[in-house]
C-alpha cells in the first residue's frame, strides 16, 4: 500500500526551495535548515496583510494484530515561520506590494530528529511546506491565497571517521577458514544508493583438493520494524531480494578445480526504490534495516559416501548494509559531507613562508596577518 504525495497551485506565489532536496545527516540529533525564496506576483498592486509559512510532516504506519491490518496516522512535525509581519504581535504598518514580483527570502530550522522521508509498504513518512498570502485592496475584503508543495528529506550516510581519519567506510570478512578454503569477501562501500551498483570481490585459497566454485549467490533481506504507540510492541515483517549481475558485467567463475589462490569481482545492481525500500535510522515507531546475505556454492569431495565423487556445500557470509535514498545520487561523487583531519601538521614550506612574514608558529595568526601572507 502506497501513498502519493499533492500538491496546491496559486496564480500570485510560488516557493522556490535553495535545496528541493534537504540532505540530513547520519545523527539523529541533526536540525536541518529549509532555505529557499517566496515569491508574489501580482497584477496590480496590493497590501499585504500577512504572510507566513507552515512546515508539516505525516506518518503512517500499518501492521498486522491478530490476524487484522491496523493502520495509525499522526502528526511528526510542526513548524511555522512569520515573515510578515515578523511575529503574530508586532504591529507593523500596511506594506503596499507594488504590480509585479516580490521577493521574500527565509530560513527555516526543524525540529531534531524528525525521521526522513520514506515510503514503503508498512511505513510513509512525507512532508510538505505551505506558504499563506493574506492581502487586500483599499477598501476590499481580505483575501487569501496558499500554495502547498512537497520536501523530501533524505539522509546521508555515515561519514565513516575513524578516530579523525577519513577512512572509507567498507564491508570486510577478513580471512576465514572453512572445511575446504580459506576466504575473504570484500565490498568498497558500507552504505549504496537504491538503484546503483555494488563492487563485490571474493578471494578463495583452496585447502582441499578438486574444489570448484559453482555459483555466487547475493540476496538483500530488508527488515521493517513498526512500534505502535498503542502497546509498544515491536512488529517485524520482512522481505527477501536477490541481486544479479549489473547490465554488461559477470563474475566469471572458474571451470576447473581450484589448485591454487582464486579471485573474482563484480558490479551486483541494487533494485530501485519500487522495489525496496531504502534503510533509516531507529525511530521512535519504525525502523527498516538490511541484510546483505553472499552465498558461495562449492563442490568438494565427499569423504562419507564411496559412490558418490563430489558433494555439494554452500559458503555464508552475512552483513548489514545501508541502503540509501535515490535521491543521495544527486549528489553524484562530491565529497563535502566527509570533513579534513582534525590534526592537520603544517608543512615545512608554509613554516617557512610564514617567517618570511615575521610570523612565529608560538601563538596563531591574526586574520589580518593571515591576509598578509596570501
Amino acid at each position: 500500500m502506497m501513498w502519493n504525495r499533492r500538491s496546491s497551485v496559486s496564480k500570485s506565489i510560488s516557493i522556490q526551495l535553495l535545496e528541493p532536496i534537504v540532505f540530513i545527516g547520519s545523527n539523529i540529533e541533526t536540525s536541518p535548515v529549509i532555505r529557499g525564496t517566496v515569491n508574489i506576483n501580482f497584477q496590480k498592486s496590493y497590501i499585504l496583510e500577512k504572510l507566513q509559512i507552515d512546515f508539516n510532516g505525516l506518518m503512517k504506519t500499518e501492521w498486522k494484530q491478530a490476524e487484522k491490518t491496523k493502520q495509525n496516522q499522526q502528526s511528526i512535525a510542526a513548524s511555522h515561520l512569520q515573515l510578515y509581519p515578523s511575529s503574530e504581535s508586532a504591529l507593523s504598518p500596511p506594506l503596499l506590494l507594488n504590480s509585479g514580483s516580490t521577493r521574500f527570502s527565509f530560513e527555516m530550522p526543524l525540529s531534531a530528529g524528525i525521521p526522513e522521508t520514506i515510503s514503503c509498504s508498512q511505513v510513509n513518512v512525507e512532508y510538505n511546506i505551505t506558504v499563506s498570502l493574506y492581502y487586500k485592496k483599499d477598501g476590499s475584503s481580505l483575501m487569501h491565497e496558499e500554495i502547498k508543495e512537497p520536501i523530501v528529506l533524505a539522509r546521508l550516510p555515515d561519514s565513516g571517521m575513524i578516530a579523525g581519519e577519513n577512512y572509507p567506510a567498507t564491508i570486510d570478512s577478513h580471512k576465514h577458514f572453512s572445511n575446504w578454503c580459506q576466504y575473504r569477501i570484500t565490498i568498497d562501500t558500507k552504505s549504496a544508493v537504491l538503484g546503483s551498483k555494488l563492487p563485490l570481490k571474493i578471494e578463495i585459497a583452496p585447502t582441499v583438493k578438486e574444489l570448484r566454485l559453482k555459483q555466487v549467490f547475493l540476496q538483500l533481506v530488508e527488515k521493517r520494524v513498526i512500534t505502535p504507540t498503542e502497546d509498544n510492541i515491536d512488529r517485524t515483517s520482512q522481505s527477501v531480494h536477490f541481486l544479479y549481475p549489473a547490465k554488461g558485467t559477470m563474475l566469471s567463475l572458474p571451470n576447473r578445480p581450484l589448485n591454487q589462490n582464486w579471485q573474482g569481482d563484480c558490479l551486483y545492481q541494487i533494485p530501485d526504490d519500487k522495489t525496496i525500500s531504502h534503510s533509516t535510522q531507529k525511530y521512535n515507531n519504525f525502523r527498516v534495516s538490511h541484510l546483505l546475505l553472499i552465498s558461495l556454492q562449492i563442490s568438494v569431495p565427499d569423504s562419507t559416501n564411496i559412490n558418490s565423487r563430489h558433494t555439494t556445500r554452500t559458503i555464508s557470509f552475512q552483513t548489514q548494509i545501508d541502503l540509501l535514498d535515490s535521491h543521495v545520487a544527486q549528489l553524484g561523487d562530491r565529497e563535502f559531507t566527509k570533513l579534513p583531519s582534525y590534526d592537520c601538521p603544517i608543512s615545512m614550506e608554509e613554516i617557512e613562508t610564514l617567517k618570511r612574514h615575521g610570523l612565529g608558529m608560538e601563538c596563531p595568526p591574526t586574520y589580518e596577518e593571515s591576509l598578509l601572507v596570501i
